[in-house]
């Protein structure tokens, strides 16, 4: 797709293009209390392949100076709408050069070669995040323009790291074991039963962790809790550390103080903080669910959770705004990121808010973002 005179062409990435993809998305850290540097470090182009069999990266590029500009990708993922499994779109990665998208008019092209792309899967829903601190993103996005899609508010997201220290509390009548290879089937039908009363929960299917499609997710990932013999709580550790990483570039307020003193950290819970420059070494909480959303199972599964994953300082775990245990995260000592939810619409005719069931929680997953 070409576009300004031949300057510009948007086309899929190429494997040669990792390393220079790598050098765009680390031009910009997220600044806040905890200044982290995202990146897809060793190759950046392996690394988006990694989100999904569905995958699509694309760069924008500049021929006249020889270089990539902008970079953009969507998943297509299998998850529940309205208890009903449903192909979706997340749109992320999209970054570019702040001099070019300020003085050529590249941004609404990128999203009209998106449409064209999605239009041929037949894709209901597209739904991004944007990091609350990112006002620009927002500003940019949230303004309504003929030639630019919809993005409409679909609630929070919050990002919970979580001291990995044993609590070691007796949880009496619960069972909290690795899933064994035995498991793994009771344990899929159980994810999809209590998965599929969320929005976007995703379609959890055996063949996907025997095979490892989602690299990180297999046989040895999941941990679950029983009682009388029934699974009603699991969850995958999903370590993504080999092919995407948050690297810390400062620190801010009282953290600076705890850095200092990793003691303070111990007395008061607050995960383990790498000096600057050094890589976050963390898990996350993926696919996980727990029988009606019961409160104490859901504290048996991760305060025993706690007791078996000591080999990492913290865990991840999100939850959209209206998670019901969202107040069980609140509780628990953690540092806290939050973003937008949006659902993204060319159409601009019908909300896709119309087409959910605005009575179900969501459940977004914490791990593809």
């Amino acid at each position: 797709m070409n576009c300004l005179s031949n300057r510009f062409i948007i086309e899929p990435a190429k494997a040669s293009d990792g390393l220079e993809m790598l050098q765009l998305l680390e031009q910009t850290p997220f600044e806040g209390k905890v200044s982290l540097l995202y990146t897809r470090r060793p190759d950046a182009y392996q690394s988006f392949l990694y989100e999904g069999r569905n995958m699509e990266v694309s760069v924008c590029r500049d021929l006249q100076e020889g270089k990539i500009i902008a970079i953009g990708a969507y998943v297509i993922q299998v998850v529940y709408i309205n208890n009903k499994e449903e192909q979706v779109a997340y749109i992320f990665g999209l970054k570019g050069y702040s001099d070019y998208l300020k003085s050529h008019p590249l941004l609404h092209r990128f999203y009209a070669y998106l449409e064209e792309n999605l239009k041929r899967n037949n894709i209901r829903f597209c739904y991004t995040t944007i990091l609350e601190s990112n006002h620009y993103a927002q500003r940019l996005l949230e303004k309504k323009r003929r030639i630019m899609p919809h993005y409409e508010k679909f609630g929070r997201y919050e990002t919970f790291a979580i001291r990995n220290t044993s609590r070691r509390k007796k949880h009496n009548g619960y069972v909290f074991t690795k899933a064994s290879k035995e498991d793994l089937p009771e344990m899929v039908r159980f994810l999809n039963q209590e998965g599929s009363k969320c929005q976007f929960f995703p379609v959890v299917k055996l063949d996907d962790i025997l095979s490892e499609t989602f690299k990180g997710i297999n046989t040895d990932s999941f941990y679950i809790v029983k009682q009388d013999d029934k699974i009603i709580a699991a969850g995958a550790i999903w370590d993504q550390g080999d092919y995407k990483q948050y690297i810390v570039q400062q620190y801010s307020g009282f953290l600076r103080i705890f850095n200092k003193l990793q003691l303070l950290s111990a007395l008061f819970q607050i995960p383990s903080l790498p000096d600057p420059g050094q890589a976050l070494k963390f898990y996350t909480l993926s696919r996980w669910a727990i029988k009606d959303n019961d409160k104490t199972i859901f504290n048996v599964f991760m305060d025993n959770l706690k007791d078996h994953t000591q080999d990492y300082p913290f865990m991840l775990i999100g939850v959209h705004e209206s998670h019901p245990l969202r107040n069980e995260l609140m509780n628990r000592k953690h540092i806290k990121y939050s973003s937008n939810v949006y659902l993204v619409d060319w159409v601009k005719k019908i909300s896709p808010l119309t087409l959910l069931n605005t009575e179900m929680s969501s459940y977004i997953e914490c791990g593809a973002l």
